[in-house]
């Protein structure tokens, strides 16, 4: 089961969205003369908050809002001294301490604010220990001290654009309310340090999103006509699943390709999204047991239509709401005792980010969700809800969507060349698990062929099927050139088709970028073939100047290794590649966000705290019939003896603002052999 990142807003869209905390405070015109709550940390303890070796936490496990909010395993802070402080943007203390109280022995407490104070971002009770701190904003009549609410103020501090006095109190509430929807389950010997990680892997990414729109203001008329008109969208996932018993998991793919219309909201800065036409949709999954594996594949051409509204700010971002939400199993007719399985889904704001390019937007994130076992609630013997007692595991997806504006006339052909890209997954009933990512200029002359020259990179897994052991080979790059493939252009649709049926797509109204998608499927529910191709109209006479040139980094990035390990991940929104004064050299700051996991049913594990600074990174930049191609090599990543030579090759588009990047990464070592391939977008900051 899988929704995409459009498919799940969909579903979630008409859903009214939840606030928890107080009902009071100075934006709604009450009066509020005291604020209260419950202190709470693992273990009670506050001087301390250590004595645990991980926290357990179920990657994208929550709750009902109703049912329970926060942490699970936190334990109530007693006769701790709580004050009530001003703090500066960078959240130091301004001025004496306003009030103060002490914690009850079930960790509440009460405090007056004085004469002339109101709810405020920058108003917070803390508590103070011998080595940690725990804070809240003052911005309801309840305010609860623990972990999540120092993580969330601690995310707008470190945000050098908030300002925390002019924050608007009602939006802190809902972001808050937001984040306790996560089910987090704290083992009571966790450290705060720990779970502040754990916070920062689980919900650091939503939470940077939500703190960016509130920050952002909406789009004006003259920006939303702008954006009207009718969109593609190229959309893809690499996903784990995996079960509570330990004996079964799943590695699932599925692209798609549709097309949307954008009109005007009726509110200000609102846009309505509605369907236009299903081009393709693709799903593999390969699950695998003790004694084997089974695949299932599926493709069809007809979606449902649908209708929602999303926001436009004015950076040219569309800013898409998901509240907490559920969904039970599609079930056939002739399955009368109902669905076996349902899912719930924690809240998101997907951000559908700019590209400097009006007619170019991207998002690249992790979702999840977790699917329990069904209950019949009425006694008719049908099944119609989800057992919440009765979780069956986990389901994280790796997503990746590019959205292109279509021109109102379909060009009938194309010219000039393009630096392509593309990203490959590949499997079989047999054990063979296959990523690649191939990157290529493809030249077209007006005429109904185009000419290629690529490069691949590729890494291939091996299941034994009898052992269950694992081999992964990663090979040398394979070179083409001079290859011509055929093409056509639909005059209605703008969908454009290889003649082969290798792929798919459309291209943007100003014919700088386009978007492919292919499928094959080696035999029935034996094997199957998912591709995903980018591609940016490269300079035609002048390479662009890179100097002092700054890149954020959008990346879907594939690993294994000889152990059996699994990695499915993209990068956050720190992740950065910077070129020197003269363009020569570079230095990448990539900070992963993704999961892993041991083995094919080994349990999902989220990674934390992954990431890695690279300076002085050697770059060429080609010419002649190169023009356009940018390399970052990463020099030897492994420490095996061997050099193997890491990088990131690809082209920079006509007017430098893009970039398209295979990544080939091998940290091989002397008794593990460990390989990652990858395709990134990078966008000029």
């Amino acid at each position: 089961m899988k929704k995409t990142v459009l498919n799940s807003a969909i579903a979630a869209a008409m859903l009214a969205l939840t606030a928890c905390g107080g009902s009071s405070s100075d934006s709604d015109g009450t009066i509020t003369t005291s604020i209260s709550g419950t202190a709470s940390a693992p273990g009670g303890s506050v001087a301390y908050l250590k004595t645990s070796d991980r926290i357990m936490m179920a990657l994208g496990e929550f709750f009902l809002p109703s049912a329970h909010a926060g942490f699970t395993g936190l334990e109530p802070v007693t006769g701790a001294t709580v004050e009530l402080i001003r703090i500066d943007d960078d959240g130091n203390q301004v001025g004496d301490v306003l009030a103060s109280t002490t914690t009850s022995v079930t960790g509440e407490y009460t405090l007056a604010l004085p004469e002339g104070v109101s709810l405020a971002g920058n108003l917070v009770v803390r508590i103070t220990g011998t080595t940690d701190t725990l804070e809240a904003m003052v911005v309801d009549q309840q305010v609860d001290i623990n972990p999540i609410s120092k993580y969330v103020l601690d995310k707008f501090v470190d945000d050098d654009t908030v300002v925390l006095a002019d924050l608007d109190v009602n939006d802190i509430v809902t972001l808050s309310g937001k984040v306790d929807e996560f089910d987090l389950t704290a083992a009571p010997d966790a450290s705060l340090t720990e779970l502040l990680a754990q916070l920062e892997a689980e919900v650091g990414e939503f939470v940077e999103s939500e703190i960016e729109v509130i920050e952002s203001e909406p789009a004006d008329a003259t920006q939303i006509a702008s954006v009207s008109g009718t969109w593609a969208l190229m959309q893809g996932s690499v996903a784990q699943h995996d079960s509570e018993a330990g004996d079964y998991g799943t590695t699932a793919s599925e692209i798609s390709l549709e097309k949307i219309n954008v009109a005007s909201g009726v509110e200000s800065g609102e846009v309505e999204i509605s369907s236009n036409s299903l081009f393709l949709d693709a799903e593999a999954q390969m699950g695998v047991y003790n004694g084997g594996q089974s695949l299932t594949t599926y493709t069809e051409t007809q979606g449902d239509t649908f209708s929602f509204t999303a926001d436009l700010d004015s950076n040219g971002n569309l800013v898409i709401e998901e509240p907490f939400s559920e969904e039970l199993e599609a079930v056939a007719a002739e399955d009368l005792d109902g669905p076996d399985f349902g899912w719930r889904y924690p809240p998101s704001t997907i951000l559908i980010n700019s590209s400097g390019n009006d007619n170019l937007k991207l998002v690249f994130n992790k979702s999840a969700a977790v699917r329990y076992e069904t209950v019949d609630t009425n006694s008719d013997g049908i099944k119609d809800a989800i057992n919440p007692d009765a979780k069956s595991g986990d389901e994280v997806f790796v997503d990746y969507t590019v959205i292109l504006k279509q021109a109102e006339t379909p060009p009938t052909q194309l010219t000039g060349d393009y630096g392509y890209l593309t990203y490959q997954q590949e499997m079989d009933e047999g054990g063979y698990s296959y990523y690649s990512v191939e990157s290529g200029k493809a030249s077209f002359t007006g005429a109904t062929t185009f000419d290629i020259n690529y490069a691949t990179s590729e890494i291939e897994r091996i299941r034994n099927l009898s052992t269950g052991d694992v081999s992964v080979s990663m090979a040398a790059d394979q070179l083409g050139s001079g290859a011509s493939v055929s093409y056509s252009i639909d005059s209605s649709t703008g969908i454009i088709s290889l003649s082969n049926g290798y792929l798919q797509g459309v291209i943007t109204a100003d014919n700088s970028f386009m978007a492919m998608l292919g499928v094959e499927n080696t035999g029935p529910d034996t094997g199957f073939i998912h591709r995903s191709f980018v591609a940016t109209k490269l300079p035609a006479s002048v390479m662009p100047d890179l100097s002092n040139a700054q890149y954020k980094l959008y990346a879907v990035i594939s690993g294994l290794d000889s152990s059996g390990r699994i990695v499915a991940k993209t990068q956050t929104s720190d992740s950065t590649l910077a070129f020197n004064g003269d363009g020569t050299l570079a230095s990448l700051f990539v900070e992963d966000s993704g999961i892993e996991r041991a083995n094919d049913t080994a349990q999902i594990e989220t990674l934390i705290g992954q990431s890695a600074t690279l300076d002085n990174l050697a770059v060429t930049v080609g010419s002649g019939d190169n023009l356009g191609r940018v390399k970052v090599s990463l020099g030897d990543l492994s420490d095996n003896g061997v050099q193997d030579e890491s990088f990131m090759d690809g082209f920079v588009s006509e007017d430098g603002n893009l970039m398209l990047f295979k990544l080939k990464t091998d940290f091989s070592t002397t008794t593990v052999n460990e390989y990652e391939v990858g395709f990134v977008i990078a966008v000029k900051k």
